[in-house]
């Protein structure tokens, strides 16, 4: 009993963890998009970068054409792979900076993601427009940015963000300044799990970069047509990864929802080792006690105060066990900390829940001998033995 309640209690933290974690919204529209990995191979070589940049736009205008696709955009890594550290200065006036989230500004030194993308990319993701507007083809070398509301939150300090100038670095480096012009709702590229991250998107120059296309049907039904297009661009293309968003979501979850359906596995198996072994204990018991039982009867016990005494005398077991488990689950759910999702170790609902279920399971278990204690002949019972 007392093992069956520790590990029903981690299944239930979990269970808890990943319904919370499944029901948080990514900050995008998932649904109907087919995510590709592009790398355009052209050689390094004078003038590269102009073929590359020419290469995706041309795969950008190709891939609208395939007949379903509502909107396409390119964005240089979907993923952030790793917790950003950027720091950012802003201009107060002409000639003076104010480094907001250095040391000396007293905020929180987390830094700021930079990613490039293509315009379409934010339409693509349904990502909203908060403020402002998003980039044109014809602002490809323009110092824009489009920043998300964790950017405008951390470091705008109530004003308006749209036509603020700001760069990556600090004051004492070599300012490359960026201009406001919208304002996008946060996403979760970093993980389910993870809060969102200060972030500011610039016009996209650079090669290799992760296409998304939302289409009407099946985004995976997409999925030949938009590779023969890229291909039909660039014969040397290499699609390094071609998925639907909602696959490559599931892959984020897959962990936890391994270690739930693990551990949950384990629980069940216990749960069902329990209930068989207070009925077993159940009915050696009244065996045993057979002799005593009918002298209950014969001195005039009626059958509903010997059913009392079985069950009362069934149930100690199992709540003692019960009393263990939990101390053990005290003990050792704390050990689940950093698989939990906005769960505590020690939630209150889910602990509720094991001794709910542990009851209705022992206290079946232990009325199955009950009715043959009640139907006991006394007179029988004392020949026998």
């Amino acid at each position: 009993c007392a093992m069956a309640v520790v590990l029903l209690a981690g299944a239930g933290l979990l269970v808890r963890s990943f319904v919370r974690l499944y029901a948080v919204h990514p900050g995008f529209e998932p649904r109907g998009v087919l995510l590709v990995r592009v790398d355009s191979a052209i050689p390094v070589a004078e003038g590269w970068r102009e073929r590359e940049w020419a290469t995706f736009r041309d795969i950008d205008a190709r891939i609208r054409t395939i007949p379903g696709v509502r909107q396409a955009g390119f964005i240089q890594n979907f993923r952030i792979a790793s917790n950003p550290r950027t720091p950012v200065a802003f201009e107060i006036a002409p000639g003076e900076v104010e480094s907001l989230n250095s040391p000396e500004g007293g905020l929180d030194l987390t830094g700021v993601n930079v990613e490039e993308v293509t315009p379409g990319f934010f339409q693509a993701m349904a990502v909203p427009l908060r403020q402002g507007r998003f980039f044109t083809y014809a602002e490809q070398n323009q110092p824009l940015a489009i920043v998300n509301e964790e950017f405008v939150r951390r470091f705008m300090r109530g004003e308006d963000p749209i036509g603020r100038r700001f760069s990556p670095g600090t004051s004492g480096t070599k300012m490359n300044w960026h201009t406001i012009v919208g304002v996008v709702g946060n996403m979760r590229r970093q993980g389910l799990d993870q809060k969102p991250v200060p972030e500011f998107f610039i016009p996209s120059t650079e090669p290799a970069m992760d296409l998304v296309v939302r289409v009407d049907r099946d985004p995976a039904a997409a999925a030949p047509a938009v590779r023969d297009q890229i291909r039909a661009v660039h014969d040397g293309a290499i699609v390094v990864r071609m998925s639907t968003m909602d696959a490559f979501l599931g892959e984020w979850t897959a962990e936890p929802r391994f270690q739930t359906w693990l551990l949950g596995s384990f629980a069940t198996l216990a749960l069902v080792l329990a209930a068989v072994g207070i009925y077993g204990v159940m009915q050696f018991a009244a065996a045993q006690r057979m002799k005593e039982l009918s002298i209950r009867v014969a001195l005039g016990a009626r059958g509903l105060d010997l059913m009392r005494l079985m069950i009362g005398q069934g149930l100690r077991l199992p709540m003692a066990g019960l009393a263990i488990g939990l101390l053990g689950a005290y003990l050792l759910v704390g050990l689940l900390q950093s698989l939990l999702f906005e769960v505590s170790p020690l939630d209150p609902a889910t602990l509720a829940s094991v001794v709910g279920l542990l009851a209705a399971v022992a206290l079946p278990a232990s009325l199955v001998p009950a009715p043959r204690a009640m139907r006991l002949d006394p007179v029988d019972s004392l020949r026998t033995e």
